[in-house]
């Protein structure tokens, strides 16, 4: 089941995104379970600010929910924890062809597991800072 709400006004646009998701065994051993590593939860809330002709500036907050471990076909384990990840990006048109990106994600550097495996934590990634180019032709 996918939501999703959106909000216009004059420079400014805000988003809210919501999955929830029923990953179930429909069959066989593990009739019932739910899915290892599929999070029951994703919301997603993002606010854009059109600061000029030329400059936007984002900011987004993303939520995934627990999940079962990756080999927990029996769900008796301890999840794999839900998490919240804070997101910015700045975007300039430099010229009608050219657009310079500036993306931050996980600004607060939160530490948080992608991946739980036979009890191995995999972890995500720290703060990480992004810059492109596109250029349109």
């Amino acid at each position: 089941l996918e939501n999703r709400l959106t909000w216009e006004r004059d420079e400014w646009f805000f988003s809210l995104n919501h999955s929830l998701t029923f990953a179930r065994y429909r069959s066989g051993e593990y009739r019932g379970n739910d899915v290892p590593l599929v999070p029951r939860q994703i919301v997603s809330a993002r606010a854009t600010w059109q600061a000029s002709e030329a400059l936007s500036l984002g900011i987004e907050a993303l939520g995934v929910g627990s999940s079962p471990e990756g080999n927990d076909f029996e769900n008796d384990r301890a999840e794999l924890p839900g998490r919240w990840l804070f997101n910015g990006e700045a975007t300039w048109n430099l010229r009608e062809d050219l657009e310079l990106l500036l993306r931050a994600e996980n600004i607060f550097d939160e530490r948080y597991a992608i991946l739980k495996y036979q009890g191995q934590w995999y972890p995500g990634n720290g703060r990480r800072i992004t810059a492109g180019l596109k250029f349109s032709f």
